[in-house]
């Protein structure tokens, strides 16, 4: 992880840590380091006051990525590292119970990046006994983030001792993990075989941090050692995600599709396709019409991710999924184009619908219209007077109404109001009311 990276992942905290701390954050203090291991005090405290004059004086608002602002010349021996715990608790903490904000957080990444690997052991084992609660999670992250960079596994093992709530110590394990796959590969595989059932249900994040970091040692391990675990099929995506990070010619996606396929993966065959295809659908697409792989499955993987992906592309992505098709599956491929264009941009499914030359155009609004409903209400209900053909005219407005009642009842009840077929849409019962 680069600095830039880092300096965006610091900031990125405020959002994470939502509910704030509890500590009135207090004025702007002077603490007073030394070169290369000088006490440090705060300005004004007792151990500032006795200290002797060659402890310097040290703000910790001027640290920068670089090196620490020193502002004199100290013989002193040790770092006071309580006191900057204490410091950074201060810089974390919030007035009136409102979060951190990214100035503060950014002081506190600035002063922690300078720390060597026995200055953050030394500052971990003393922060350990407060290490668990919420409002010191913020701190918790950037201090074990930084120790990673020395000693992943015991940073690991730190934030299992002391969270005990998969939930909390996702944030945290993601970034020891990415660390600590690409220095110990092996190690990391081993821990993660052996806890992996407590994050399986927090979305394979976990997963993509390790993949991401065997691939960047060997990829075709990477790719044995996910052929040998027993995985979600949201983990087998996110883990192939890691693997494929990375990639970006052709040749790399289409080796590790054989690997996939010698290993009997069809599904991990998918992923990686998926993936190829969000980075360059065009060359993905051409692949796959030539490939003795080509396979309708294969051909819907390709479209959904290249609209997914692409935005000025969906129409060309629909066009290239109708042109592998049959006279005999020509209007499912239509609903399923059509159902791409509802979660995706249904008013770019209008266009393309009327720029085709599609002989059943009612049955496929209807679809259109029956998906898009629940991410996009007010175009849904707009269409359906569309429809020429009384029947599915009915059709689309009972999806609707279904849709509207599921995520927004008032809406569905104004809905029916206004609608010619009001007296059929309120027989529909509502799949979350309980029964009488």
């Amino acid at each position: 992880m680069n600095k830039r990276t880092l300096v965006l992942w610091a900031v990125s905290l405020v959002a994470a840590y939502t509910a704030g701390v509890v500590f009135p954050f207090p004025d702007r203090h002077n603490i007073s380091p030394a070169e290369s291991g000088a006490e440090l005090h705060f300005a004004g405290s007792p151990a500032a006051q006795s200290a002797n004059d060659s402890v310097v004086a040290f703000d910790i608002l001027s640290v920068d990525n670089e090196q620490l602002t020193l502002k004199g010349e100290s013989s002193a021996d040790n770092l006071n590292v309580q006191a900057l715990v204490d410091r950074l608790q201060q810089v974390l903490a919030s007035e009136d119970g409102e979060q951190a904000n990214y100035g503060q957080l950014g002081e506190a990444f600035n002063a922690i990046s300078q720390l060597n690997e026995t200055q953050l052991l030394e500052a971990l084992l003393r922060f350990e006994p407060l290490a668990g609660t919420r409002e010191n999670r913020a701190l918790l992250e950037m201090l074990l983030v930084r120790y990673s960079k020395f000693n992943p596994q015991e940073a690991m093992a730190y934030l299992h001792r002391n969270v005990e709530n998969p939930l909390f110590r996702l944030s945290p394990a993601v970034e020891i993990m990415s660390d600590w796959s690409e220095q110990d590969s092996q190690s990391a595989y081993d821990w993660f075989v052996k806890n992996k059932e407590a994050y399986s249900r927090y979305g394979g994040r976990l997963v993509s941090s390790l993949f991401k970091g065997l691939a960047t040692q060997d990829r075709y391990d990477a790719m044995d050692k996910l052929d040998s675990l027993t995985l979600s099929r949201n983990e087998i995506g996110r883990a192939v995600h890691g693997i494929t990070s990375n990639l970006s010619e052709g040749h790399e996606y289409i080796e590790l599709i054989d690997v996939a396929r010698l290993q009997d993966r069809k599904e991990v065959t998918r992923h990686i396709l998926a993936e190829w295809t969000r980075e360059d659908p065009h060359s993905a697409s051409h692949w796959l019409t030539a490939s003795t792989l080509n396979s309708e499955r294969l051909q819907q993987t390709v479209m959904l991710n290249w609209m997914r992906g692409n935005q000025t592309d969906r129409a060309e992505a629909a066009d290239w999924y109708i042109h592998q098709t049959t006279l005999a599956d020509y209007q499912q491929r239509i609903n399923e184009v059509m159902e791409a264009f509802a979660f995706n941009d249904p008013e770019a499914g209008i266009n393309w619908l009327d720029k085709s030359d599609i002989s059943d155009r009612d049955s496929a609004l209807k679809t259109m219209i029956g998906r898009s409903v629940f991410q996009h209400p007010d175009f849904a209900i707009s269409q359906i007077a569309q429809i020429q053909d009384e029947a599915k005219r009915l059709e689309a407005s009972k999806a609707v109404y279904r849709g509207l009642t599921m995520n927004n009842p008032d809406k569905a009840e104004d809905f029916a109001a206004n609608s010619p077929y009001k007296e059929t849409l309120l027989k529909i019962r509502n799949p979350f009311e309980p029964r009488r």
